[in-house]
Order: structure tokens, then sequence, then C-alpha cells
């Protein structure tokens, strides 16, 4: 169960991330201006999007049970963790902002998606960076950035960055 848990949490990465570069293509980005109007992003901006974008998200659960045999009960955590997550990287603070969201790490941190509302063309991923990383679509001052933001250190973000998060 946790490794069918692991391998769905895997699959929705990098389902998302690929819808997500495909709303950002010209042609497609209408579908997904809804979303991008929250610059400084809240809980609420999980699901502020158009119809299209939460069909095109969403069609991960109708086309994946199709894959590899995951059981309905590891879909529901799935989804369940997908909610939560989405609502706290969406919610202006990184509450968990720790060296496991930069490089070596795949893991991606509130800073990363909060970086990707203020900058359109970058950090596309969710859960995790790697696919940002391989593509070059990673925010290039998002590793520092996310420093500055650990407990106990000393790095000092970039003016810029100064309002990254709060």
């Amino acid at each position: 169960m946790p490794l069918s848990l692991g391998i769905l949490i895997v699959l929705y990465d990098a389902w998302f991330y690929w819808i997500h570069r495909l709303l950002h293509w010209r042609p497609m980005y209408r579908f997904h201006a809804l979303h991008h109007k929250s610059v400084a992003p809240s809980v609420w901006t999980n699901h502020h999007e158009s119809l299209t974008e939460a069909f095109l998200n969403q069609a991960f659960y109708i086309i994946v049970p199709f894959i590899p045999p995951i059981p309905w009960q590891i879909m529901v955590v799935q989804k369940l963790y997908d909610q939560v997550s989405g609502m706290l990287g969406h919610a202006g603070f990184d509450h968990f902002a720790s060296p496991a969201g930069r490089s070596p790490f795949p893991l991606a941190s509130k800073v990363f998606h909060n970086r990707h509302h203020r900058h359109f063309r970058y950090n596309y991923g969710f859960t995790f960076s790697w696919w940002d990383r391989l593509i070059g679509t990673i925010h290039p001052t998002y590793d520092e950035t996310l420093a500055s933001f650990e407990p106990g250190t000393k790095v000092l973000p970039r003016p810029s960055d100064t309002n990254e998060l709060r």
C-alpha cells in the first residue's frame, strides 16, 4: 500500500507538470489565466480555475486506474494528499522550509510554487522539482531564496525576494 501511494504521487506529479506546461502554452493559457489572477496565492487559489483546467487536472483520476493496478483506497488517499498539499502550497507561507526543497533533493517547497505565481515561466511542478530541474524551468534563484527561509539560516534574500512569502 505505501509503495502504491508513492507511485501514485509520482505519477500525478508528472501529470501535473506536463498539464501545467500545456496550460501555459499560448493557445491554452486562456483556460489557466483565471488561476494566475492570484499573484500572491491563498488557500482559496487551489481551485480558482476554469472548468477546462479542472477537467485536465482531474482527468488523471479517470485514466490512471487503467495503467498500474492501484487499489481505489490508495487513490482516495492520494486525492486527499493532493487537496491538502494544494491548499498548503497556495497558503503564502512555507511552514516546512528545509534543505529537502533544494538541490539535490527532489521536493518542491511553498516558495517554489509561490515563485511560479510571480514568474509564470518557471516552477511548473508542485510536489517535486525534478521535472523543472531536468527541463530547465526552475527559477534561477529558487534554491538560494528557499535557503533564506529555513530556520537558523543567515542567507539574506535578494531585495526582489523579500516579499516572497509572509
